[in-house]
């Protein structure tokens, strides 16, 4: 059935995309709670997500009978609606129900993949089959560059999705209340095109209903969503008396109360047990760090420390200490719970709070500090790794007093550590001995680190009186316990071991401690996955770029027969897919490592992308209407070769350069419209250049199928290893590389289709 020149199929395709975008910064936020914080899950659950609106593409695209396509966007679009409410209820306890996860544990990298694949599919694949059937509907009504058309409302629409999510839906609604808005807009929208493909009566009561129904869960989202979120709760937290779920504008606060304990979780991580926390670990590293100062009285807490280590460091001659947390949620949430610990700390009059990135704080401060602290983190996502590398080092340097001392703490072992956890703690050893004169080391099941510029007194004896004298031993800091710590023997073997092995300092654009942080979790909970991520170390980058040039020599060698053209076309959208994923995913990583919040600013940054799309369809549009698709399609691919390592340049220059407020944000939005334009441009011109057989809706579905495929693998290699290990540098030189290749065999099977006298294959 042929839709009428009325049909509001451009507001129903731009719908389309407002809803593929929200869906995926929802799942997106509900992912990196289940993964306990970690940013790298972005990339698993985008790659996914793109992976299965691929292949929901290339389904939607074979489907080819004209009386179904109406009725059959419509029903993609209700079942696409109804699916996400349950998907959002179940994504967070979903590791613990499929997989036998204890309520409390992260999940691994391998177990997000498996998840996110299984819990994503039916979404992903109804919400990919519907840009193909939209195509086929446009071009059904003889409508001339269908798919250009249909690539621009979509792309039109994800632009104003990414802005109402940023301006004022993210902050007004939960994710629960998002998800029912949205489902309840697909589900009118799919049932009116229903009631328009077949106006029976029977469908008309489904409509009037489906209606219905859309108002209510519109109307009454609140009250709907708080029921989604506590079934998802009591899901995740069998047998709690309670729970408390907050979303702040950085990241999500979860309260669990098991017979009179709660537990605080952030982003999914533990942060405090209360009214009675675990104090003894706490204690022992901050009277170890402090009683290594002679007079710590300016002390400055960083990521955490409310809880126990802030009520450790206040029994020493602490005149002030500035406690720094990004999230002012977090204070305000302890400051209510009932732990006398917690209120003592909250209330001493020595304690200053300020809401700020630790980094933007050190950049800032004029105060000099005899103790810089960081409570007990890993850099085990970027968010956290940006406070172990050199350029943080050189932070706290800046603004340490003469005998300053840096403490911080690393996943050890008393006696020998393993191969992945000693990595690990030399890479970042090797960067804070590249700032600072001594980095002393205590081994332990934590090791415990002191970095200064002058080596701090570090003996028994020393130790001992400055905790009896300042009456701050908390009973178990005996003499034969502070002599079992510090044993010279087992120092120096600590200290050798660090030493003796190869390994790639921690910077900010080349985070290589988070590559072992990865593989220091993996020997501890999936050692199949230590040992593939040390051969990947190893040889893996070499296999990746050996197994891209044999495909693009294949294509080459092929570029001279019939398919060579249209081969070489779905290549080029491939690696664009690739690339596209980079831009996103990067720019997200790149304003992560320098300015540490990507929480609240992740859909500005992705709108801006989205916006670069939506001006190089609009482009690519004008393109197609003038005939310059060969000459413009080149340069396009030569415009993203180009265009790659232009972030990392960009990004160390103002990395180095100090620069106003603001300014790294602003290259990064313009980074964001320029290379979104290139990958926006390159669809409908391709789409123009593609044969079609006869069904633009099947050619348009293999095209953009190519393209999400592309986004899949770039995600899952970007995220997970490209970045880590090869950083910023590498990873873009690898890319533009690969758009190289692609744009080489576009030249070479063009000229071959000149040579056999045609336009086209």
């Amino acid at each position: 059935m042929k839709p009428a020149p009325r049909d509001p199929l451009g507001f129903i395709i731009a719908l389309i995309g407002a809803g593929g975008i929200v869906a995926q910064v929802l799942m997106l936020r509900e992912f990196v709670v289940a993964s306990g914080g970690n940013e790298l899950v972005m990339g698993i659950v985008l790659a996914n997500w793109l992976m299965l609106e691929a292949l929901g593409a290339y389904l939607g695209g074979r489907l080819n009978r004209e009386d179904l396509l109406l009725p059959g966007l419509g029903a993609a679009l209700i079942l696409f609606g109804c699916i996400l409410i349950p998907t959002m209820i179940i994504i967070t306890p979903f590791p613990r129900l499929a997989f036998g996860v204890l309520s409390a544990q992260e999940m691994g990298m391998w177990g997000l993949t498996m998840a996110s694949s299984l819990l994503l599919a039916p979404s992903g694949l109804l919400h990919g089959a519907t840009f193909p059937l939209a195509v086929q509907l446009i071009s059904s009504a003889g409508i001339r560059g269908a798919t250009g058309r249909a690539y621009l409302f979509e792309t039109l629409g994800t632009l104003v999705g990414g802005v109402l999510i940023t301006a004022g839906l993210w902050f007004r609604f939960d994710a629960t209340q998002l998800a029912v808005i949205l489902a309840a807009s697909h589900v009118g929208v799919g049932s009116f095109l229903l009631r328009r493909a077949a106006p029976t009566r029977f469908r008309r009561m489904l409509f009037s209903l489906s209606i219905i129904a859309a108002v209510v869960c519109a109307i009454w989202s609140p009250r709907f969503a708080g029921d989604f979120r506590d079934l998802s709760l009591d899901l995740r937290w069998p047998g709690a008396d309670g729970t408390t779920y907050i979303d702040t504008p950085y990241g999500n606060v979860t309260e669990v109360r098991y017979r009179g304990e709660s537990t605080v979780y952030y982003d999914g991580s533990p942060l405090v047990t209360a009214p009675n926390p675990d104090l003894a670990m706490v204690q022992d590293f901050a009277h170890l760090g402090a009683a290594s100062h002679p007079q710590p009285s300016r002390v400055l807490a960083l990521a955490g420390g409310l809880g126990g280590m802030i009520h450790a460091l206040l029994e020493h001659p602490v005149e002030e200490l500035v406690y720094v947390d990004m999230d002012p949620g977090v204070p305000g949430f302890l400051a209510g719970m009932d732990c006398e610990v917690l209120a003592a700390e909250i209330s001493d009059p020595r304690l200053r709070i300020e809401n700020r990135d630790a980094r933007l704080f050190l950049s800032r401060t004029e105060n000099e500090y005899d103790l810089v602290i960081l409570n007990f983190i890993d850099p085990s996502n970027i968010s956290s790794n940006r406070l172990f590398t050199r350029e943080f080092f050189e932070l706290v340097r800046g603004v340490s007093a003469d005998e300053g001392l840096l403490i911080y703490s690393l996943p050890g072992s008393p006696t020998e550590m393993a191969p992945q956890t000693l990595r690990l703690n030399a890479s970042i050893y090797l960067s804070a001995r590249a700032v600072f004169d001594s980095v002393e080391v205590i081994p332990g099941d934590r090791n415990i680190y002191l970095a200064s510029s002058n080596t701090p007194a570090f003996d028994v004896e020393t130790l001992a009186n400055r905790l009896e004298v300042r009456d701050a031993d908390p009973g178990f800091m005996s003499h034969s316990y502070l002599s079992h710590r510090l044993d010279p023997s087992r120092l120096g073997l600590m200290l050798e071991n660090l030493t003796s092995v190869t390994v790639a300092p921690n910077e900010d654009l080349n985070p290589r401690a988070l590559y072992y942080s990865m593989e220091h979790w993996g020997g501890v909970f999936s050692p199949g996955a230590a040992s593939f991520l040390r051969r990947y170390e190893e040889r893996g980058m070499v296999l990746y770029a050996a197994i891209l040039g044999a495909f693009a020599l294949a294509l080459l060698l092929t570029s001279g027969e019939g398919g060579g053209l249209r081969r070489s076309m779905l290549f080029s959208i491939w690696t664009s897919g690739i690339a596209g994923m980079a831009f996103d995913i990067l720019v997200l990583f790149v304003f992560q490592a320098l300015y540490g919040f990507v929480y609240t600013m992740a859909g500005v940054l992705m709108a801006a992308f989205m916006a670069g799309l939506y001006l190089g369809a609009r482009w690519g549009n004008e393109i197609v209407e003038r005939n310059l698709g060969y000459p413009i399609f080149g340069f396009l691919e030569a415009k993203l070769c180009l265009t790659l390592p232009l972030l990392y340049y960009g990004a160390a220059y103002l990395g180095r350069a100090d620069p106003p407020p603001g300014a790294i944000f602003a290259f990064l939005l313009i980074y964001g419209v320029v290379s979104g334009s290139g990958v926006g441009a390159q669809f409908p011109v391709a789409a123009a250049m593609l044969p079609t057989s006869g069904n633009e809706g099947t050619a348009a579905g293999s095209l953009y199928a190519a393209d999400l495929l592309g986004g899949w693998l770039g995600g899952l290699t970007i995220a997970v290893v490209m970045f880590p290990l090869l950083g910023l540098r590498g990873t873009v030189w690898m890319l533009a590389s690969l758009k190289a290749a692609s744009l080489t065999v576009f030249i070479l099977s063009s000229k071959a289709v000149k040579r056999l006298g045609g336009h086209s294959v």
